[in-house]
């Protein structure tokens, strides 16, 4: 969590480097409320990356310090293993690899985006089968990069939202422990 005081002493400091802007305790708060989530290393890091830009001749927004923060880091090798264990296995076809809906409802759009851009199932392709020894590696360099496409867009983008809790009855007595705490 971003403190006060260093949000504090990062406003001082791009006062001092862009004095077009007054500073008042409502732009304290505004700022550390936007950056709440973030910690003091972070926060500092980027805002003085967004200060050294070649361009920049005026005092950043919150957005142009945010734009500096690094996009969450993802091992696609991991996704894609976890993403097969939604597959089913036939007894006559064999295991077969699970369909764009499947990984959608799982992992949210971002990632069932890219699965569908990569081919699907041919992130796993067997080489032997298919007769290249490049089209998994193929399959799984594009899911990388449509998956890397996705955060930069919208980092948000690669955790879908928890799905809402159904509505206690008011006469639950679950209803009653929360309402109590």
């Amino acid at each position: 969590m971003a403190s006060d005081a260093a949000v504090g002493r990062m406003l001082a400091i791009l006062h001092e480097l862009f004095p077009t802007r007054d500073l008042s305790p409502a732009t304290l708060d505004a700022w550390a409320l936007v950056f709440a989530d973030w910690d003091d290393a972070e926060f500092q890091t980027c805002a003085m990356a967004a200060a050294r830009e070649p361009s920049r001749t005026f005092f950043p927004t919150p957005g142009e310090v945010a734009a500096h923060r690094a996009s969450p880091v993802v091992d696609t090798d991991v996704l894609l293993a976890r993403i097969s264990k939604l597959g089913t296995h036939h007894p006559n076809a064999g295991w077969l690899y699970p369909r764009v809906d499947a990984v959608r409802t799982a992992f949210g759009n971002a990632t069932a985006d890219a699965y569908a851009a990569a081919g699907g199932p041919l992130c796993y392709a067997d080489d032997a089968r298919d007769g290249s020894s490049t089209t998994r590696d193929i399959a799984r360099q594009r899911f990388a990069a449509e998956l890397r496409a996705s955060v930069k867009r919208d980092p948000g983008a690669l955790f879908p939202a928890a799905p809402s809790r159904p509505q206690l009855a008011s006469g639950s007595p679950l209803a009653l422990v929360e309402r109590a705490s």
